[in-house]
């Protein structure tokens, strides 16, 4: 693609993210509003998020299970 096309779309395509969030803001100002003040997570949300993530840590850490030793093979008669 030609470095000007490519320089064109990148500025268009950051334009839109722009204009999206300029739409976006109204309804995240109301939302907030609703909400209260507090836009922290309730403990009990807070908890679990770190529950997952202390199993998401110790799964990847599992032991793996040792591999079968490789059957002995015996050389046939000659």
């Amino acid at each position: 693609m030609n470095p000007i096309m490519r320089h064109q779309l990148a500025n268009d395509w950051l334009a839109d993210l722009h204009r999206q969030a300029e739409r976006d803001r109204p309804a995240r100002t109301a939302r907030l509003a609703r909400k209260g003040s507090s836009t922290l997570p309730p403990p009990a949300h807070r908890a679990m998020a770190l529950a997952r993530r202390v199993l998401a840590v110790l799964g990847g850490r599992r032991p793996r299970r040792a591999r079968a030793a490789p059957a002995e093979v015996v050389p046939p008669p000659t």
